[in-house]
Protein backbone atom coordinates (compact mmCIF):
# COMPACT_ATOMS: atom_id res chain seq x y z
CA UNK A 1 0.00 0.00 0.00
CA UNK A 2 0.88 3.62 -0.54
CA UNK A 3 -0.56 5.09 2.32
CA UNK A 4 0.11 5.26 5.49
CA UNK A 5 -2.36 4.30 8.27
CA UNK A 6 -2.76 5.21 11.41
CA UNK A 7 -3.72 3.56 14.20
CA UNK A 8 -5.94 5.27 17.95
CA UNK A 9 -4.00 7.35 19.99
CA UNK A 10 -6.78 6.90 22.90
CA UNK A 11 -4.12 4.61 25.11
CA UNK A 12 -1.27 7.52 24.52
CA UNK A 13 -3.02 10.96 25.48
CA UNK A 14 -2.52 10.03 29.03
CA UNK A 15 0.92 8.90 28.82
CA UNK A 16 4.00 9.13 27.36
CA UNK A 17 4.68 5.91 26.15
CA UNK A 18 4.21 5.12 22.08
CA UNK A 19 0.98 2.79 22.81
CA UNK A 20 -1.76 2.38 20.30
CA UNK A 21 -5.20 0.06 19.96
CA UNK A 22 -5.22 -3.36 18.94
CA UNK A 23 -8.30 -5.34 18.40
CA UNK A 24 -6.94 -9.01 17.62
CA UNK A 25 -3.60 -10.90 16.85
CA UNK A 26 -3.21 -14.07 15.75
CA UNK A 27 -3.01 -16.32 12.30
CA UNK A 28 -5.35 -18.85 10.53
CA UNK A 29 -6.91 -20.76 13.06
CA UNK A 30 -5.89 -18.96 15.73
CA UNK A 31 -6.96 -15.60 17.00
CA UNK A 32 -6.68 -13.60 20.10
CA UNK A 33 -9.14 -10.52 20.34
CA UNK A 34 -9.66 -8.15 22.63
CA UNK A 35 -13.92 -7.38 22.18
CA UNK A 36 -14.58 -6.57 25.85
CA UNK A 37 -12.61 -3.20 25.28
CA UNK A 38 -14.91 -2.58 22.31
CA UNK A 39 -13.50 -0.12 19.88
CA UNK A 40 -10.71 1.33 22.42
CA UNK A 41 -9.44 -1.99 21.57
CA UNK A 42 -6.11 -3.52 23.84
CA UNK A 43 -3.24 -0.83 24.52
CA UNK A 44 -0.57 -2.27 22.38
CA UNK A 45 3.32 -0.64 22.59
CA UNK A 46 5.20 0.09 19.49
CA UNK A 47 8.77 0.32 19.32
CA UNK A 48 10.23 -0.36 16.23
CA UNK A 49 13.46 -0.67 17.47
CA UNK A 50 12.71 -3.54 19.11
CA UNK A 51 13.75 -6.87 17.46
CA UNK A 52 10.66 -8.99 19.05
CA UNK A 53 7.10 -8.92 18.92
CA UNK A 54 6.64 -8.80 23.10
CA UNK A 55 3.52 -10.12 24.28
CA UNK A 56 1.36 -10.78 27.19
CA UNK A 57 1.69 -14.25 28.82
CA UNK A 58 -1.64 -15.57 27.98
CA UNK A 59 -1.49 -14.30 24.37
CA UNK A 60 1.72 -15.69 23.55
CA UNK A 61 0.83 -19.40 25.17
CA UNK A 62 -2.13 -19.39 22.78
CA UNK A 63 -0.36 -17.98 20.07
CA UNK A 64 3.06 -20.47 20.04
CA UNK A 65 0.52 -23.60 20.81
CA UNK A 66 -0.46 -23.16 17.33
CA UNK A 67 3.17 -22.26 16.10
CA UNK A 68 4.86 -25.23 17.71
CA UNK A 69 3.01 -27.77 15.42
CA UNK A 70 4.52 -26.34 12.91
CA UNK A 71 7.94 -26.93 13.66
CA UNK A 72 9.95 -30.11 15.22
CA UNK A 73 12.57 -30.27 18.34
CA UNK A 74 11.25 -27.15 19.76
CA UNK A 75 12.82 -26.10 22.80
CA UNK A 76 11.96 -23.37 25.43
CA UNK A 77 14.30 -20.84 26.44
CA UNK A 78 13.38 -20.09 29.51
CA UNK A 79 15.98 -17.04 30.32
CA UNK A 80 14.80 -15.29 27.19
CA UNK A 81 11.50 -15.85 27.35
CA UNK A 82 11.26 -17.74 23.77
CA UNK A 83 11.20 -20.97 21.79
CA UNK A 84 13.83 -22.09 19.15
CA UNK A 85 13.14 -24.91 16.63
CA UNK A 86 14.64 -26.99 14.06
CA UNK A 87 14.32 -25.23 10.72
CA UNK A 88 11.91 -26.66 7.72
CA UNK A 89 13.82 -28.12 5.04
CA UNK A 90 15.54 -26.31 3.01
CA UNK A 91 14.20 -23.32 4.91
CA UNK A 92 10.82 -23.60 3.72
CA UNK A 93 8.58 -21.38 5.63
CA UNK A 94 5.36 -21.46 3.31
CA UNK A 95 3.79 -24.08 5.99
CA UNK A 96 3.91 -21.27 8.17
CA UNK A 97 1.34 -18.71 9.06
CA UNK A 98 0.89 -14.99 8.76
CA UNK A 99 1.03 -13.27 11.57
CA UNK A 100 -1.87 -10.89 11.16
CA UNK A 101 -2.30 -7.90 13.91
CA UNK A 102 -5.68 -5.87 13.19
CA UNK A 103 -5.36 -2.24 14.51
CA UNK A 104 -8.33 0.21 15.06
CA UNK A 105 -8.11 3.77 14.12
CA UNK A 106 -9.60 6.52 14.97
CA UNK A 107 -12.90 6.02 13.41
CA UNK A 108 -13.27 2.78 14.83
CA UNK A 109 -12.42 1.02 12.22
CA UNK A 110 -10.07 -1.98 12.32
CA UNK A 111 -6.86 -2.56 9.41
CA UNK A 112 -4.69 -5.42 9.47
CA UNK A 113 -1.32 -5.27 9.94
CA UNK A 114 0.38 -8.70 8.21
CA UNK A 115 4.21 -10.33 9.07
CA UNK A 116 4.99 -13.02 6.56
CA UNK A 117 6.93 -15.71 8.35
CA UNK A 118 10.16 -14.67 6.56
CA UNK A 119 9.35 -11.31 8.46
CA UNK A 120 8.84 -13.22 12.34
CA UNK A 121 11.15 -16.06 11.74
CA UNK A 122 15.06 -15.74 12.59
CA UNK A 123 17.31 -18.40 12.23
CA UNK A 124 20.25 -18.47 14.74
CA UNK A 125 22.95 -20.79 15.26
CA UNK A 126 22.22 -23.35 18.26
CA UNK A 127 26.22 -22.58 19.92
CA UNK A 128 25.98 -26.40 21.25
CA UNK A 129 25.75 -28.29 17.87
CA UNK A 130 26.27 -25.26 15.04
CA UNK A 131 22.89 -26.56 13.22
CA UNK A 132 20.46 -24.05 12.11
CA UNK A 133 17.40 -22.98 14.11
CA UNK A 134 14.61 -20.82 13.20
CA UNK A 135 13.04 -19.01 16.03
CA UNK A 136 9.70 -17.29 16.47
CA UNK A 137 10.70 -13.42 17.04
CA UNK A 138 7.53 -13.57 19.94
CA UNK A 139 8.39 -12.86 23.37
CA UNK A 140 6.89 -13.74 26.62
CA UNK A 141 6.42 -10.53 28.25
CA UNK A 142 3.49 -7.66 29.63
CA UNK A 143 2.76 -5.50 27.07
CA UNK A 144 2.87 -5.69 22.86
CA UNK A 145 5.89 -4.67 20.85
CA UNK A 146 5.43 -4.64 16.87
CA UNK A 147 8.56 -4.82 14.86
CA UNK A 148 8.96 -4.63 11.12
CA UNK A 149 6.69 -1.29 10.92
CA UNK A 150 7.48 2.04 11.00
CA UNK A 151 6.26 4.76 13.49
CA UNK A 152 5.29 8.08 12.24
CA UNK A 153 4.86 10.99 14.63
Amino acid sequence: ESEFKYGKGYYMKSTDLWLTSVWSIGWSGTEVAFPDSGTLGSPALIDSGSSLLVLAPDIYDRLLEELRWRFTGCKDMPEQQIISCQCPPAQDLSRIPTLVINMIDEQDKQFSLCMSPDEYILESIDPIDGSTTCVPSIQRGSMTFMRSFYVNF
